[in-house]
C-alpha cells in the first residue's frame, strides 16, 4: 500500500481550517500535532509543531514567563523547522511508519517532488497509517485464507 491511500487532500484542507480557527475555539475536537508552513504557491517551506510553540514559553533564569506581546510578535519563520522530513505519495506505507517510529513524529507532510521546493499534497498521521494497515490486512485476509 502506498501513502496515496492514507494521506488525503481533505485532511490537508482540514489542517488549514484548523490553523486558521485554532485560537477561536478553545474546545476544538481536533488535535493537530504539527502545521505545515506553505508558500502562496503551495510549496512546503517548513513545519511548526506544538513543541515548537511551547518553546516560546520557556521561562528565564528567575522562572518568569516571556512577555505575551513578544510571543505574539514572533514570526512563524522564527520557530518553524525548515527542511522537515517528508514522504511522497507513492512511497510504501512502511516508509512513513519507519520514519515516525525512528523520529517520534506524529505526522509527516506528504509532498510531490520536482524542480525546486516540494509541493505539499497532504499530511499523514499515525492514525492514518494504522487505519491503512487495518484495511490492507482486511483485504489480504481472504487471500491468506484461500492459501490454507
Amino acid at each position: 500500500m502506498t501513502l496515496r491511500v492514507a494521506a488525503r487532500q481533505d485532511k490537508l484542507e482540514r489542517h488549514r481550517k484548523l490553523l486558521k480557527n485554532r485560537f477561536r475555539s478553545p474546545r476544538s475536537r481536533h488535535d493537530c500535532n504539527a502545521f505545515p508552513v506553505v508558500a502562496p504557491d503551495g510549496t512546503l517551506r517548513g513545519i511548526v509543531s506544538k513543541l515548537d510553540v511551547l518553546r516560546l514559553l520557556h521561562p528565564d533564569e528567575q522562572f518568569r514567563l516571556p512577555d505575551p506581546k513578544r510571543i505574539a510578535a514572533t514570526r512563524v519563520a522564527a520557530i518553524m523547522r525548515p527542511g522537515t522530513l517528508t514522504v511522497e505519495g507513492d512511497d510504501p506505507i512502511v516508509v512513513a511508519a519507519d520514519l515516525m517510529v525512528a523520529t517520534g513524529r506524529r505526522s509527516l507532510p506528504v509532498v510531490r517532488r520536482g524542480g525546486g521546493w516540494p509541493m505539499l499534497v497532504g499530511i499523514v498521521s499515525r492514525g492514518d497509517l494504522l487505519r491503512g494497515l487495518r484495511f490492507e490486512l482486511a483485504e489480504d485476509a481472504p487471500r491468506r485464507a484461500a492459501r490454507v
